[in-house]
């Protein structure tokens, strides 16, 4: 497992999609004013990882991800 920063925003699309569940998948670290930090496993990670633009930051690939689910 690897842990990541992201934004509170994107702690708040995760947790959408993974519903009532999501602190106990996610195990988050932080407060809403600093973001979270996440643990995720390598495969997960790789998969942000290819989906990631030049200088983007997970959060951005997160929250590009959730507005195409949302479309």
């Amino acid at each position: 497992m690897i842990r990541i920063h992201i934004s509170t925003a994107a702690f708040a699309a995760i947790a959408a999609s993974l519903g009532a569940d999501a602190n106990a998948r996610l195990n988050p670290h932080g407060s809403p004013s600093n973001g979270f930090s996440i643990w995720l496993d390598k495969t997960t990670l790789d998969q942000l990882d290819r989906l990631r633009g030049p200088a983007e930051s997970y959060s951005e690939v997160i929250l590009r991800l959730a507005e195409m689910e949302d479309a």
